[in-house]
C-alpha cells in the first residue's frame, strides 16, 4: 500500500508546492461559517475559541526597552512588523501582500520596539490572520508537507469523486457498513434529543467534525453541496431518527472525506491511517485552503 501523496492524475492533487492562494481566515474556519449561519438568525456569537489563547499581552507587548539592549541584533526585515516574531524564510506571496496591504491601511501607526526598528500597531482583530499565517508557514505547512498531505488539489473534479461514493454512503446509512460517526450520531441523538444536538452551543461543541481535513474550507463547499444535491431532495429519513441535516453534516460529510483520503493514499478506508489523516490535518486544511470568497 502507499503511504505518500498520490499521482495528480489519479487524484486531483499534486505534491506540495508553494502557497499562493488569497489571505488566511481563521484555522477553524467552519466556525467562521457557523457564526455566519447563525448571525444571519440574530444569535449573538462568542469570541472565536481558537483566538482566545492569542492575546494582546502574550503576543503582541513589547518587551522593556531597557530588556533589549541585551537581545541580538536581528535584522528588523526578518521580523514580523505587528508582533515581532521571526518569519519563514520564504514567506508566501500571499503573506506579503497581506502584510503589504495592513501596513498601508490608514489607522496603522508606528510602534516602539527594541528588537524591531519596522514595528507597527494595529489593533489585535485587523492583523490576526496576518500573524497566524507567518506562523502557519514556519510550522504548520511545514508539517503537513512532511506528512505528505497536498498543498494543491484539483477541486473541480472533486464533485464527481463526491459522487462515486454514493453506495458506500448509503450503505452507512443503512447500518450495512460500519460507521463510528453514524454511532456517535445516533449516540448523540438518543443521549440529548433532536432539538439540543441542533442547537448553537452543540454546533459549537461539534463543528469539527464536518472539518474535512486538508481539504479546507474550500473542500468543505463543494462537499456539502454536492451532498445536498445528492440526499436532500428526498423527505425520506435517510437513518432515522436522525434528521437528514443533521446526519449529512455529523456522518456523511467525514464518511466521504475518509472515502476520499483513502483514494489519495490507496489505502483500505477503515485503516486507522485513513482517520488520522483526516483529524492531523484539519488545521493544515484551514490554512492552505481557506474559503475562496474571503480571498
Amino acid at each position: 500500500m502507499k503511504t505518500g501523496a498520490p499521482d495528480a492524475d489519479a487524484t486531483g492533487l499534486s505534491s506540495p508546492s508553494p502557497l499562493d492562494q488569497g489571505p488566511l481566515i481563521d484555522p477553524l474556519d467552519l466556525f467562521r461559517l457557523h457564526t455566519k449561519r447563525m448571525e444571519e438568525k440574530g444569535v449573538a456569537i462568542p469570541l472565536d475559541p481558537a483566538l482566545e489563547h492569542l492575546t494582546a499581552k502574550n503576543h503582541f507587548s513589547d518587551p522593556a526597552i531597557g530588556d533589549g539592549y541585551h537581545l541580538p541584533k536581528i535584522n528588523p526585515e526578518l521580523l514580523c512588523c505587528f508582533c515581532d516574531e521571526l518569519l519563514p524564510a520564504s514567506p508566501s506571496a500571499r503573506f506579503l501582500k497581506l502584510s503589504s496591504y495592513l501596513q498601508g491601511v490608514s489607522e496603522v501607526k508606528r510602534r516602539v520596539s527594541a528588537t524591531n526598528q519596522l514595528a507597527f500597531h494595529l489593533p489585535f482583530p485587523r492583523i490576526a490572520d496576518h500573524c497566524r499565517l507567518h506562523q502557519a508557514e514556519s510550522s504548520t505547512i511545514p508539517m503537513g508537507q512532511n506528512r505528505g498531505w497536498p498543498t494543491q488539489i484539483e477541486f473541480s473534479i472533486l464533485p464527481s469523486r463526491v459522487r462515486s461514493h454514493r453506495q458506500h454512503l448509503k450503505n452507512v446509512c443503512d447500518r450495512q457498513i460500519p460507521s463510528d460517526f453514524l454511532r456517535d450520531a445516533l449516540e448523540a441523538w438518543e443521549t440529548h434529543g433532536g432539538r439540543k444536538v441542533q442547537s448553537v452551543s452543540h454546533e459549537y461543541s461539534s463543528f469539527q467534525i464536518e472539518q474535512p481535513g486538508y481539504y479546507g474550507v474550500q473542500g468543505y463547499k463543494i462537499i456539502l453541496k454536492e451532498l445536498q444535491s445528492m440526499f436532500m431532495r428526498s423527505a425520506i429519513q435517510l437513518a432515522q431518527p436522525l434528521d437528514n441535516d443533521f446526519l449529512l453534516r455529523k456522518v456523511l460529510i467525514p464518511e466521504v472525506v475518509m472515502c476520499l483520503i483513502a483514494e489519495d493514499y490507496d489505502l483500505p478506508v477503515l485503516d486507522p491511517r485513513v482517520r488520522s489523516h483526516l483529524e492531523d490535518s484539519r488545521s493544515f486544511g484551514s490554512v492552505v485552503f481557506p474559503d475562496s470568497d474571503d480571498e
